[in-house]
């Protein structure tokens, strides 16, 4: 990793170029850019089929505080959760929040267990990142 070279083309940055190998061998290599993952966190959000109010405020808050979270460490976040079907949400920063915050986040809140749950969690997977599920009922949180 991080080794990665390939014959230098014209437009290539020259800070890419590996200047020590050019003195070894004359020939002109530009250092590829190792691959990076993308960062992003899904959450996937599993309620109960009818919660409490009490419940329901209390899962939106924590949804709100980890949406926030990222959103103040500059990293996006994927908000899972469904509404007649498995749906995402990507914040990737203030924009992202606030249309999350006063349009998608009174879809939240549905009931989201059994066969639906698998939905969601497979749609969580399909994406390929770090995937957490928050259990509205239970209120914990685990790493998938």
């Amino acid at each position: 990793p991080g080794n990665d070279v390939r014959k230098y083309k014209t437009g290539d940055p020259v800070n890419r170029i590996n200047w020590r190998a050019y003195a070894r061998t004359g020939e002109m290599l530009v250092r590829l850019p190792d691959p990076q993952h993308s960062g992003i966190m899904s959450f996937v959000i599993i309620t109960e089929k009818e919660p409490s109010m009490k419940n329901r405020d209390y899962m939106l808050e924590y949804v709100v505080s980890v949406a926030d979270w990222f959103v103040r460490q500059s990293k996006p976040v994927r908000i899972v959760y469904y509404d007649g079907g498995p749906k995402d949400c990507l914040i990737e920063g203030y924009d992202g929040f606030r249309a999350f915050y006063f349009e998608r986040l009174s879809e939240i809140g549905r009931d989201s267990r059994g066969e639906i749950e698998e939905a969601m969690i497979d749609r969580a997977r399909e994406i390929r990142e770090g995937v957490f599920i928050f259990r509205e009922k239970e209120g914990i949180l685990e790493r998938l």
